[in-house]
């Protein structure tokens, strides 16, 4: 028997909408509009408030996690942790997240992500202890950095992870007005800040962290952590990566990553002297 019906006014055939056959709820160029709209409002709130960076010059901004959920905003969609695991994997430590993204007046899940925060990324495995001081020069107290460094936080992990998620549960659905406002629809909160522009064939070439072993004797290159260490004391200091890169050039070197082992105690004091005043 046929599924066909017969409009009573027009008196034209019209299919039944079974949900499953795909066609267009609207005209595309109405969608378009709407969807101009909301950029436009997104590009004005992400400028007034900082939703975004930078990570590489001449790259496209990224947005924060807060600029994703007031795009979603405007189409009545809101992202919800569904659950969070502590994670274990070898000696790395810390969270997996899982999030939805659902369309409040119906209640209806549009999209769902995980996403996890580990203590072997780099901004999120040791920061500097500081203490508050005397500033003999102002007369005020001012947090310091002691040159020591603790772990961080597992609920600072926990809440990254939920973070991460949530904001992936909104990218799916969300991504292309993102890239239609002109910004990399890439989340800034998964970003290491050492992503290329552009994807290349991996060098054929001697890596410098090899060229710089072999230049130094046969001292290994230091850990990722002894790296981030060095950028934690200049950071502390407030010093400009300019004048860390003068250090490390001092001492022989391009980046953090390759100071080999028998220099790092050496580069350490140079940028502490520095962020104290003292000679590199």
């Amino acid at each position: 028997m046929s599924t066909q019906a017969i409009h009573p006014v027009t008196a034209q055939i019209v299919e039944p909408d079974d949900g499953f056959t795909l066609r267009l709820a609207r005209k595309p160029e109405a969608i378009v509009a709407e969807a101009r709209m909301c950029s436009e409002a997104l590009l004005a709130a992400v400028k007034r408030n900082g939703w975004a960076i930078a990570f590489q010059e001449g790259g496209k901004e990224h947005l924060y996690f807060e600029a994703w959920s007031f795009l979603a905003t405007m189409y009545r969609v809101t992202p919800r942790v569904k659950e969070t695991r502590l994670v274990q994997i070898g000696e790395v430590t810390g969270y997996e997240a899982f999030a939805e993204a659902f369309h409040v007046p119906s209640g209806v899940v549009i999209s769902t992500a995980d996403s996890m925060c580990l203590d072997d990324e780099e901004r999120w495995s040791d920061r500097p202890v500081k203490e508050w001081r005397n500033n003999p020069q102002t007369g005020k107290r001012e947090r310091v950095a002691t040159g020591e460094f603790t772990p961080v936080p597992l609920f600072q992990l926990r809440s990254m992870a939920q973070t991460r998620a949530m904001a992936k549960a909104l990218r799916g659905p969300f991504s292309w007005i993102i890239a239609m406002a002109g910004y990399a629809p890439r989340l800034a909160e998964d970003m290491t800040g050492k992503e290329p522009l552009e994807q290349s064939p991996k060098p054929t070439v001697q890596q410098p962290q090899q060229k710089a072993a072999e230049t130094n004797g046969n001292a290994g290159v230091i850990t990722d952590k002894q790296a981030s260490r060095i950028w934690g004391i200049a950071f502390s200091h407030g010093l400009d990566k300019k004048l860390v890169g003068q250090i490390l050039k001092s001492h022989g070197f391009d980046d953090a990553k390759q100071v080999t082992t028998d220099k790092y105690e050496a580069v350490c004091a140079a940028v502490e002297a520095a962020g104290q005043g003292g000679a590199q």
